[in-house]
């Protein structure tokens, strides 16, 4: 299989397969499958400009789970049954993940004689069938299958969803108020609403949680105008002659010391 996605075009998805754990992935489930015999696998295989970008934009956890997306587990399942496939999702090897099977009519990429196109995920099937064997089949789509599109994790526990990357609060971006992010201001049993000046003040304490700049305030006119003038009469009054140090008659006797 390996050999025939090298010699399609499909380099870098064969090396991800050796190089990651992936392939002890695969390994693994068609170990636990092979009682039964029933150990089967269907590939979506993405162009190597593509894997590639991914490659360079994400860290090997998310690179790694972003390939078990686009491996589907126990079917195999060629062009024409995908055509004919009554089910909208199938699972993949990355839990709690499922891919969104959709078709679309007259499609000349897929086989150039007005048949049934495939899509997945939104991504059109435009090379199906790279490679057929006895348990797995592989097919090469245009783009990279992103993840979460059709993740399921009500179900999930706080563990699962933090193993998955599954986020629970908003996070802040740049340009978000402090505000966006506080709890609701609460009410004095008085019935009292918070003052306009207190409300600033909590704003100021989240600018400072988040840390973000605070502005100090610039002095009015009439602040800084009468913050001159005491500047100006403490000068003045130091400059008084009542205020100067009288001069003390020197004592010459300690002249040749």
């Amino acid at each position: 299989m390996l050999k025939t996605l090298r010699s399609r075009g499909y380099t870098l998805f064969s090396n991800a397969i050796t190089t990651t754990d992936l392939q002890y992935q695969l390994l693994t489930t068609a170990a636990d499958d092979d009682a039964n015999r029933t150990s089967s696998f269907t590939l979506f295989c993405p162009k190597d400009s593509q894997l590639f970008n991914l490659d360079m934009a994400s860290d090997a956890n998310v690179y790694v789970s972003t390939l078990r997306y686009h491996v589907i587990p126990h079917r195999r399942l060629t062009f024409t049954e995908l055509q004919n496939l009554s089910a909208s999702f199938l699972d993949t090897l990355l839990p709690h993940y499922s891919v969104l099977i959709g078709k679309t009519q007259n499609d000349s990429v897929a086989l150039n004689n007005g048949t049934t196109g495939v899509m997945v995920d939104g991504v059109r099937v435009s090379d199906p069938d790279i490679f057929v064997g006895s348990r797995i089949v592989v097919h090469g789509i245009d783009n990279v299958l992103v993840t979460g599109l059709n993740k399921y994790s009500e179900d999930l526990d706080e563990s699962d969803k933090n193993g998955l990357g599954v986020t629970t609060t908003p996070a802040a971006a740049p340009g978000n108020s402090p505000r966006e992010f506080l709890a609701p201001i609460p009410q004095f049993e008085s019935g009292n609403p918070v003052t306009e000046e207190e409300e600033t003040d909590l704003a100021l304490l989240a600018q400072l949680a988040w840390n973000i700049p605070v502005e100090v305030p610039a002095l009015s006119p009439v602040k800084r105008q009468k913050h001159k003038s005491i500047k100006k009469r403490a000068k003045h009054r130091r400059m008084h002659p009542g205020n100067r140090r009288k001069k003390r008659p020197r004592d010459h006797r300690f002249d040749d010391l």
